[in-house]
């Protein structure tokens, strides 16, 4: 159960980096969201250029700070994804998962069958 333990690890490191990136992305998304509507009233004559800008500027702003936290996170979990990797073949844990909990497969008349220890 080494490999379950190093696997779990592995695999949770990765979830903390793509998460950071992907509340930094939502950020984006929602203020770039927020930039076509200040837009959009802008357009319409409800709003003032100087308020168009102000949402645009954020805008920018966030989309580089994602930028840069998507290029970190792609580097750090990349080198994980290698880890996990590296760990499921070295010690055959899909081998061992099927061994310990059986394998589902086709029959020759094509029907799924599962076979349990």
């Amino acid at each position: 159960m080494v490999e379950t333990a190093s696997l779990d690890r592995i695999w949770w490191q990765f979830r903390v980096k793509l998460d950071a990136y992907l509340d930094i992305a939502e950020a984006e998304v929602k203020s770039f969201q927020k930039s076509l509507e200040e837009l959009a009233s802008y357009n319409e004559c409800k709003s003032v250029f100087s308020s168009l800008m102000s949402t645009y500027t954020k805008s920018m702003r966030l989309m580089s700070r994602s930028h840069r936290q998507l290029r970190s996170t792609w580097r750090e979990a990349s080198g994980l994804l290698g880890e996990l990797a590296s760990v499921v073949v070295d010690t055959d844990a899909f081998g061992n998962f099927i061994r310990d909990q059986g394998a589902v497969g086709c029959s020759k008349t094509g029907r799924m069958e599962e076979t349990m220890k």
